[in-house]
């Protein structure tokens, strides 16, 4: 089994309103989470575009949000915008974050929902693939210690090559405020009947009307690609702008990544090339 190793900001959130305020931030219906549970959900801007996707850990009384790096500061300034006169207070603090991929191996799959063990906390997640995610503050456990010896610490480059095959968004090249969750695939951590929350009223219409400004796409080419390069496309004889690569990394001798293509410009039956450059034609992949 391997595991990635990030340093990233967990908000502990503490307060007699702290569950009714982040039910009505966030998409996903946040009840029931029981004195330990865990939960994904998205924060939103009243664009309906993306704050931050989250991971929410209930600890008796208490509530820990796992954001994402880069996120951090864009996530306090939105948690203090939205606190008036609830009663909530919230700290910040830096956690070494463990993902632990359980896929092909039985270890850890006994934990479900969150468990506390030997001061560090582990809870089962099911995004995209089975994975544990262990937040540690206590190097000395000797379960902690135990793991260290029987897995593989992934590098980050190979975890992100593993993540753009699983589509799986850990980043802020896609979890960010151009981009909404439908956009990304993110509708499963999105409740459409659990009542208002911000940016809801965009993310309703986006969804009943069927469209999308832009989807989220597997890329693939045999040169170099990299963030930011713009799509392009020949389309009834007119050379048109169609997307943006998101993020890009070279992995078993090919480059690969995700990017966007504007929904009205996605086709099977179109070819994508970079930079206005046809002769650098991209394979493009419809994700699930």
């Amino acid at each position: 089994m391997k595991y990635l190793t990030e340093n990233i900001w967990v908000f502990n959130l503490k307060g007699s309103d702290t569950e009714d305020f982040l039910q009505r931030l966030s998409t996903n219906d946040l009840r029931n989470l029981g004195a330990k549970g865990s939960k994904r959900t998205i924060l939103l801007n009243d664009k309906g575009k993306i704050v931050d996707f989250v991971t929410v850990l209930k600890v008796n009384k208490d509530l820990l949000m796992i954001s994402t790096n880069g996120n951090e500061d864009i996530l306090k300034d939105h948690l203090e915008k939205f606190t008036v006169l609830e009663d909530i207070s919230f700290s910040i603090e830096k956690v070494k974050k463990h993902t632990f991929i359980t896929e092909g191996n039985s270890e850890l799959n006994e934990i479900q929902g969150l468990d506390l063990i030997e001061g560090n906390y582990y809870c089962s997640d099911d995004y995209r693939f089975r994975k544990i995610i262990a937040l540690i503050y206590n190097e000395d456990s000797a379960y902690l210690k135990n793991l260290y010896l029987k897995n593989q610490e992934f590098a980050e480059e190979s975890f992100r090559s593993f993540a753009i095959e699983k589509a799986y968004l850990y980043s802020v090249s896609e979890l960010n405020e151009n981009i909404n969750p439908l956009e990304c695939h993110l509708k499963n951590f999105i409740s459409f009947n659990k009542g208002c929350y911000i940016g809801q009223e965009v993310i309703a219409r986006l969804d009943s009307q069927g469209k999308i400004p832009k989807v989220m796409v597997h890329i693939t080419a045999d040169f170099r690609i990299s963030k930011g390069d713009k799509i392009f496309s020949n389309i009834s004889g007119f050379e048109t702008e169609c997307g943006f690569i998101s993020s890009a990394i070279y992995n078993d001798e090919i480059f690969k990544g995700f990017g966007f293509i504007r929904e009205v410009n996605l086709s099977d039956s179109f070819n994508y090339y970079i930079n206005k450059d046809n002769n650098k034609i991209i394979s493009i992949n419809k994700l699930n």
